[in-house]
């Protein structure tokens, strides 16, 4: 049986290196309304949980429902999020490229200040997709956060057509 506080809880905050996460336990009244008008399997927009009584910074996101108790709701917001804006940091990285061998390129990503943050080896084929979430992953930051400034100033894009070997002849 779920047990239901008589005014909304709000957990402590807690993270895991790359989100900050908290969760909120509704109250009966608050649930039902939930349930009735969203269903228990929808994730709740900001504006949604808010109409529920649920206040917080900005920068909160309904990421995922636990369907055994429906009437606590986990948020999370990627750590470093500016809670009056919600605005989430960008980390920005100068890449070089250069070849190691026939197939292998090595990607080496530098400060503006010109400082060695990361450096790993890739395919030649591979795409600017596949680098960003492996430096992403190194570097403890979310890919969708990550600017990557090929040497000759142009932003390297997830749609970028070009293989990692193309972007060599740029430099």
């Amino acid at each position: 049986m779920p047990r239901y506080p008589e005014e909304i809880e709000y957990s402590e905050k807690y993270s895991d290196g790359l989100y900050e996460y908290r969760h909120v336990t509704l109250p009966k009244a608050a649930a039902w309304i939930k349930i009735r008008y969203t269903s228990e399997s929808q994730l709740l927009t900001e504006a949604e949980w808010r109409s529920l009584g649920v206040w917080g910074s900005r920068g909160w996101v309904h990421y995922v429902i636990h369907r055994p108790q429906p009437h606590i709701l986990l948020f999370r917001r990627p750590l470093g999020t500016d809670p009056l804006t919600g605005i989430t940091p960008t980390t920005v990285f100068k890449v070089h490229f250069s070849m190691k061998g026939n197939e292998v390129v090595n990607v080496k990503c530098t400060s503006f200040a010109g400082v060695e943050v990361c450096t790993s080896d890739f395919a030649a084929n591979a795409q600017v997709s596949n680098m960003r979430a492996i430096i992403a992953g190194k570097r403890g930051c979310l890919p969708e956060r990550l600017e990557l400034i090929h040497t000759t100033g142009d932003v390297l894009k997830d749609d970028e057509t070009r293989l990692l070997r193309d972007l060599l002849s740029d430099e």
